[in-house]
């Protein structure tokens, strides 16, 4: 029996890794290949996950591990040995609304039982760099990722394959600050992309 091709070499690990960000536009792009979240008030996070130690940083490289223990162990309880997760940190409300205010507060208190990491991209797993593939077939990963976890703050961004306009209106009669747009052919790129748009409801209100 033929013995099975060996593996291919796991791709390099980044020790550190810089967000992609969006551009404000002033409208939703709307039609086929774009994919809709609703914007928080919200630090961005990313989690970098390595044969089991777990560090948390900021959109600037400011490591927060000890600041939100309680998410840094959720995360080390996911089945991967290494990766990178890309999302924002969050408080939310009664009405599911996030606050800003609130989340500086409980950052700075002894206790951050309050905060929320919402997940919405997968950069690197288990000796793949995904950051060459498009942005379905990462989401497509980071669902199965978390399909089976069971922790209560660490959750999955939801997205929404609707018609722009509409989705940003929702959001905006809900109170929610605005919402993201991302086109589901895009690639992860360091940097502000016009493959990721935001629009935020003030905006709106001017207009």
């Amino acid at each position: 029996m033929p013995r099975p091709p060996p593996k291919p070499p796991a791709d390099p690990f980044p020790d550190r890794l810089s967000p992609q960000l969006a551009t404000l536009v002033s409208a939703p792009p709307s039609g086929p290949g774009w994919v809709y979240a609703i914007k928080f008030d919200r630090y961005r996070i990313l989690a970098r996950i390595r044969d089991g130690e777990v560090r948390l940083f900021t959109r600037n490289g400011n490591d927060w591990t000890s600041k939100v223990a309680r998410l840094t162990r959720e995360i080390g309880v996911l089945p991967c040995k290494t990766a990178w997760l890309d999302g924002e940190v969050v408080v939310l409300d009664d009405r599911g609304l996030s606050s800003f205010n609130a989340l500086q507060k409980a950052l700075y208190r002894v206790t951050t039982e309050s905060i929320d990491y919402f997940v919405f991209d997968l950069v690197y797993l288990d000796g793949r760099d995904l950051r060459g593939q498009e942005f379905a077939a990462r989401r497509a990963k980071l669902e199965r990722l978390l399909e089976s976890h069971e922790g209560t703050r660490v959750r999955l961004s939801q997205i929404f394959a609707a018609d722009g306009p509409s989705v940003l209106q929702s959001a905006c009669r809900l109170g929610h600050e605005g919402i993201v747009a991302k086109r589901t052919s895009s690639l992860y790129t360091s940097a502000r992309t016009k493959t990721w748009l935001k629009v935020k409801c003030q905006q709106q209100r001017r207009s």
